[in-house]
């Protein structure tokens, strides 16, 4: 029902006018704990519906996990990039996400032929669930920030004025390539897992368990592409830096993000009679998240030491 479809809708938008009227201080002492509190409860309840249990309080909780995280992530970037950057992301990330399924769906470009089951409403032109754009920005949004750990780059945007534009646009290039990987990888798992719950359904078959790998090339490109341009940009309209200046909470909280995709699809693969999807996910995705945990590890203890 289209109903409780807004009803999850209202988590995202209870975030956003939080962060029209909340300071980002406050936002990180109380908002965004209390909101990454919710996000555990709707995960683990995900991951309780999947056992199968008929409690519908409970899977309609876990159904709010998706919309969750993107509140928590777009309430992250209002604390780390300020509310202007925010929606300039959000805003590319949405359109390219939405423009490359529909040209996806109707006319095979980008990822192939393929188009999604008729009961996942409600859907953008009657071609692509609201849910998946939602999840590109969620996605994209992750895969940003991994590239700023991997780099130890959250604070060191300001001083790139200092340097030659040469140096920057390789620096943006290779983030972006970072960021285009952790979502790649992470679509390793996602798509074969959704592809046989029926999902969606490929026309044009490939060689990775039915999937073409123009499915694979198309989310690097779409990834690499949105980052990219985030940030010549951001390049361009910053001067100052970051607001947070210790963000180990706030950088722990975005790696369980995505390792809970590796769980809840991990765990779907696993019901679905396939660990062979857990198997590579957990290869693909795993070095990503050890990574980036020793790194804030690190970096932690060096600022707690530094105190």
């Amino acid at each position: 029902m289209e109903i409780i479809f807004y009803i999850k809708l209202l988590v995202v938008l209870s975030a956003v006018a939080l962060i029209l009227i909340i300071k980002p201080l406050q936002l990180k002492k109380t908002v965004y704990p209390i909101y990454f509190g919710f996000l555990i409860i709707t995960f683990l309840s995900y991951i309780y519906s999947l056992m199968g249990t008929n409690n519908l309080v409970i899977d309609f909780i876990g159904s709010l996990w998706i919309f969750t995280g993107l509140a928590l992530v777009v309430i992250h970037s209002s604390i780390l990039l300020g509310k202007t950057k925010t929606a300039l992301f959000f805003s590319i990330a949405l359109i390219f996400g939405l423009v490359s399924e529909v040209l996806g769906v109707k006319f095979g470009w980008i990822y192939g032929h393929y188009y999604y089951n008729p009961i996942l409403t409600p859907a953008f032109f009657g071609l692509v669930p609201v849910v998946n754009v939602i999840s590109w920005a969620f996605i994209i949004y992750i895969s940003y920030i991994f590239a700023d750990i991997i780099l130890e780059f959250n604070n060191k945007k300001f001083y790139l004025k200092n340097k030659g534009r040469p140096f920057v646009f390789l620096l943006i290039i290779l983030l972006s390539m970072i960021s285009g990987m952790v979502a790649t990888n992470m679509d390793m798992l996602i798509d074969p897992v959704v592809v046989a719950n029926h999902a969606w359904f490929w026309i044009d078959s490939g060689p990775y368990f039915g999937i073409p790998i123009s499915n694979f090339v198309g989310w690097f490109l779409v990834v690499f592409s949105v980052t990219f341009l985030f940030r010549v940009v951001e390049f361009i309209i910053d001067k100052k830096d970051h607001i947070v200046t210790d963000n180990s909470f706030l950088t722990a909280t975005i790696i369980s993000m995505y390792t809970m995709f590796l769980l809840i699809y991990g765990y779907t693969a696993l019901l679905i009679g396939h660990p062979e999807y857990l198997l590579i996910g957990t290869t693909a995705m795993g070095p990503f998240i050890l990574i980036t945990i020793l790194i804030t590890y690190i970096k932690h203890t060096r600022v707690g030491k530094n105190e």
